[in-house]
């Protein structure tokens, strides 16, 4: 098993698809106690001191779409026979819920 953390910086687009197998599988991380309508930025933690990254012009819930349509155009492959696609596996995965005020 290979595990690789992009954090969604689009730095990583570029290279990422060199990491892309049949048997990938994508958990897209998001913070559930914020606003998925608020716009998306990085966040780094070095040493217990938090860096805030580049702040993205488009919400979280639009970033992790493009994410998954990227992922989609470089994996889902359809059957020979041009039966349905197959696509590639993806979760999404909630943190800090017990922060949310929307549970």
């Amino acid at each position: 098993m290979h595990i690789w953390d992009c954090g969604g910086q689009p730095a990583f687009l570029e290279i990422l698809p060199v990491f892309f197998t049949s048997r990938t599988t994508f958990l897209l991380h998001f913070d559930a106690s914020k606003d998925l309508n608020s716009k998306w930025q990085s966040v780094h933690h070095i040493d217990g001191i938090r860096y805030d990254g580049e702040e993205v012009n488009m919400s979280t819930l639009t970033y992790m779409l493009n994410w998954m349509a990227y992922a989609h155009s470089h994996l889902m492959k359809y059957g020979a026979d041009g039966s349905i696609p197959d696509y590639p596996r993806m979760y999404c995965i909630g943190t800090h819920g017990d922060f949310s005020a929307n549970r």
